[in-house]
């Protein structure tokens, strides 16, 4: 199912409000990233749907981290000891924002089976796209959702035709 939002209605303004506290909280996680001397590059934490850090981009192992991720991929996270202890208390503190705070926006109840190409997914939430004027949001496939008033149920044309409208601008 695929969803417009209005920017003149309720939900699009609470989703903008989500929007900056994800920009924040991105931000906060940056700052922190750019004190290890590393690329620059990261993963958001894990179970969230913004912010907190998962793993942090390398060129060379650091002393003292461990590798996350595929081996072709340069990411680390601090190992779980004694001397890092002051490092994962920094990580811990960062900000998060968690996905029911996207659900209870727009009404969706997270943490469904949805069906995938590979047969079932789980589904912790919507996927959203910003644009100016305009949001447009998809339900997994199978995924139980009962639209708030303010959206409007569109066609997969019109969500693919919008969708290139805001990969223009951005």
């Amino acid at each position: 199912m695929y969803y417009k939002i209005n920017k003149s209605t309720k939900t699009f303004k609470e989703l903008m409000k989500l929007s900056d506290r994800i920009d924040q909280v991105r931000k906060e996680a940056k700052k922190l990233v750019k004190t290890f001397k590393g690329t620059g590059e990261y993963c958001k934490a894990t179970h969230v749907l913004a912010g907190g850090i998962g793993a942090v981009e390398f060129k060379e192992k650091p002393e003292g981290w461990t590798h996350r991720g595929e081996k072709y991929q340069n990411l680390y996270m601090p190992k779980m000891d004694r001397n890092s202890k002051a490092l994962w208390e920094k990580i811990h503190a960062l900000p998060v924002v968690e996905y029911d705070e996207l659900n209870k926006i727009v009404g969706f109840e997270g943490n469904q089976v949805g069906s995938s190409p590979g047969g079932l997914g789980w589904v912790n939430t919507v996927g959203i796209k910003w644009g100016g004027n305009f949001i447009l949001m998809e339900i997994a496939k199978g995924a139980k959702f009962k639209a708030n008033k303010d959206m409007k149920e569109i066609v997969y044309t019109e969500f693919e035709k919008l969708s290139s409208k805001i990969k223009e601008k951005n």
